[in-house]
């Protein structure tokens, strides 16, 4: 309204046209006085509107969102998640009109956390005597071994079995079931899609939802709660499918957590049958006779021994895994040379060593689907260009490798592979004599640990590298990936982070120089964990870090982490194993807590008798060691850490985040904005605790 009718006009055009007539004659003297005055009137109007919608969240102005939060009772927490406190305020208004309700209670833990949640009112499943005049049949003491379902919900958040009361603190994780307190159940574990692909053929008549042929877990894909008002149920959480649950319930899951299609006919529920395809001899178990078989555990899928071998089988579905690094189909748009031409792109059918050796003067070439392509390839560079190998957004193809994929190139030339998953060899960046390469950059790639593995993950060429460096001076970035072990010329610069390095086993080497002993050059590892020994020239930096090794029995190496150059770079909030050679360590364990436990013990005796250091040393560095859930390439929770692993570890990085690759969880951050939240919307007398479900 200001704008097009300001104050100074609006006065002019209220007096009377007589006013305004002689105005005009005399050169309109009123006109111009009245424009002047009304300016003073715009700015008090144009103040009193911006007052007016600084009084509303959706309109207020950026800087008073937390003012507004506050008369409320809102207070920031840590910020995981791309969410605008603006909107998180105004959900807020939202939630405190609903405050004490367990819906309200849910969606509280999940704005929190930014994790799916479902609350559980541990009343509900108390054991206690009935009216014998209003019989319930389903409160009852005792547990019905013949019901299988409900046996297999035990412990989790569906269980349904009745207890009796547990008298310790839920919040200490003592005991569940009483009165006053309520559960809250979170899935860890994001999703992982595999869009349309040809599932891998173990058999005539056998395939496995891996490209890789390794066993696979599958998981739901929420759908939204029907109300505001609503608890969450299966359909509603990514919850990891069971044989027997997707068998009673294939309706609410089929097509939205998984598809099959059958020489190009989707299968619909009525001809498939979801039952154990586990290993029984040379085959598999439960090899169905008329109708698709489908096993959610393992990922793996059998066609009717009716019926002749399948052309093809394709499947689309949905995994699981802590975040978004390795080959994978999310967002990686943002990390794309957006800049080189020409693209040239790849699809089934079409010859990929032809596109990448016509690309060899610089530009991309983009893999546009989620299948496998089998071969040996080669990458070579010409002068001062740039080469990108990547996988579309949204896509996951998988490089299956009959030979290692070696890559070359001239003077300051640079690769770049982004987002692929290749696996039946290395990756080689060879000393020809004249390869000089500049720069190596590995982006959102998975590189098979093991280089090829069996179905439940154990790899077949545990010792084997997934990378090879033989030309000298060369930079490798290594951002956002899974890998096997490293080796490199001495001169070759070696950056990782927010990555898994992983050598199958701590006795193996993770980085060395090429003959697997000396030491590689010069290396940073930030919010990574690496499975293996490392021999390095110089530790640029280690930070935020899990380093997991140790010696073997008759090992060559006397040293599992070593620096050959101690007095430079810098170890900060890490996990370093004791009796490393690194560079000065900073708040790192167990070497913190030990000498924390010294001067404790030194308070007490100021003397301590080298059989008393011994014993402290013994007792610190066991207990302080990180613990794995998963430690095979292919489950769900691979390098996630236990609940059990020490404190300081979990809250030992910089940020007082976990060290490790999961760093970027931020899984500290979120912990401590639920039990900020919870204080505030919990009815007043009930205690509650929360449950890791993935």
């Amino acid at each position: 309204m200001t704008e097009q009718f300001p104050v100074g006009k609006w006065l002019y055009e209220s007096l009377p046209e007589v006013y305004r007539s002689r105005d005009a004659s005399e050169g309109y003297p009123l006109r111009d006085f009245l424009m002047v005055l009304g300016e003073t009137g715009d700015v008090l109007l144009d103040e009193a509107e911006r007052l007016y919608d600084n009084q509303f969240i959706e309109t207020c102005e950026e800087w008073l969102v937390p003012y507004i939060g506050a008369l409320i009772g809102y207070r920031p927490v840590h910020d995981v998640g791309r969410i605008s406190q603006r909107a998180l305020v105004g959900r807020w208004i939202e939630l405190v009109r609903s405050k004490g309700t367990a819906a309200t209670v849910e969606e509280v833990a999940r704005g929190a956390t930014g994790w799916p949640a479902k609350v559980v009112e541990y009343f509900q499943n108390l054991a206690h005597p009935q009216f014998l005049n209003h019989l319930r049949d389903a409160v009852h003491g005792g547990l019905d071994m013949r019901n299988v379902a409900r046996l297999e919900h035990l412990g989790s958040a569906f269980d349904s079995a009745h207890h009796t009361v547990d008298v310790g603190r839920i919040a200490l994780r003592e005991g569940r079931h009483n009165i006053q307190n309520i559960g809250l159940f979170l899935w860890r574990l994001g999703p992982d899609q595999w869009p349309r692909h040809q599932a891998f053929q173990v058999g005539p008549r056998r395939f496995a939802l891996h490209t890789l042929g390794l066993d696979t877990q599958v998981f739901n894909t929420p759908e939204t709660e029907s109300s505001a008002d609503a608890l969450a149920g299966p359909v509603n959480l990514p919850i990891p499918l069971g044989r027997r649950f997707l068998d009673a319930n294939l309706a609410d899951y089929y097509p939205r957590a998984f598809r099959i299609w059958i020489n190009g006919l989707e299968i619909l529920p009525g001809g498939m049958q979801i039952c154990n395809l586990s290993d029984s001899g040379a085959g598999w178990a439960h090899a169905p006779q008329n109708t698709v078989a489908f096993d959610p555990v393992l990922g793996r899928i059998a066609t009717p021994a009716a019926d002749d071998p399948p052309d093809s089988v394709e499947m689309e579905a949905y995994t699981a895994f802590p975040a978004e690094i390795g080959g994978g189909a999310y967002e990686r748009a943002a990390g794309f040379a957006t800049a080189l031409t020409p693209v040239t792109t790849v699809a089934t059918g079409d010859n990929l060593q032809t596109a990448l050796t016509g690309v060899q003067t610089g530009g991309a070439v983009e893999i546009t689907d989620s299948e496998t392509y089998p071969g040996s390839f080669t990458i070579d560079v010409d002068p001062d260009q740039r080469l990108e190998f990547r996988a579309a957004n949204g896509q996951r193809p998988t490089l299956e490798l009959t030979a290692d994929m070696e890559i070359t190139g001239a003077a300051q030339s640079e690769v770049t592979l982004d987002g692929l998953l290749i696996g039946g060899g290395a990756i080689v960046v060879p000393d020809t004599g004249n390869n000089e390469l500049r720069r190596l950059t590995l982006r959102h790639v998975t590189l098979l640990p093991g280089i090829t593995a069996l179905p439940d993950g154990t790899p077949q060429q545990p010792t084997a590298p997934s990378l090879t460096i033989e030309a000298p001076n060369v930079i490798v970035e290594i951002d956002s990936c899974v890998l096997g072990g490293i080796r490199c010329h001495p001169s070759t610069v070696i950056e990782v982070g927010d990555s898994a390095l992983d050598a199958t086993e701590k006795a193996n080497v993770a980085l060395a120089a090429l003959d697997g002993e000396s030491p590689a050059g010069r290396v940073t590892i930030r919010e990574s964990t690496v499975i293996g020994k490392i021999n390095a020239r110089v530790f640029t930096l280690i930070s935020n870090a899990i380093l997991m090794a140790e010696l073997a029995t008759g090992d060559t190496w006397t040293i599992a982490i070593q620096a050959q150059d101690t007095q430079t770079g810098c170890a900060r909030f890490s996990y370093i194993p004791p009796g490393s050679k690194v560079p000065r360590r900073y708040r790192c364990q167990p070497s913190l807590a030990l000498a924390e436990a010294m001067a404790a013990a030194k308070e007490v005796t100021s003397t301590l008798s080298p059989a008393q250091e011994t014993a402290i040393t013994r007792r610190v560095q066991g207990r302080m060691r990180p613990g794995f859930n998963e430690r095979r390439y292919g489950r769900a929770a691979y390098l996630q850490l236990r609940n059990s692993t020490p404190l300081r570890i979990r809250t030992g990085a910089d940020d007082e985040s976990e060290m490790g690759v999961w760093h970027q969880v931020y899984q500290p951050q979120r912990e401590s904005n639920l039990l900020t939240r919870l204080d505030e919307f919990l009815p007043s007398g009930l205690e509650a605790g929360f449950f890791y479900e993935t």
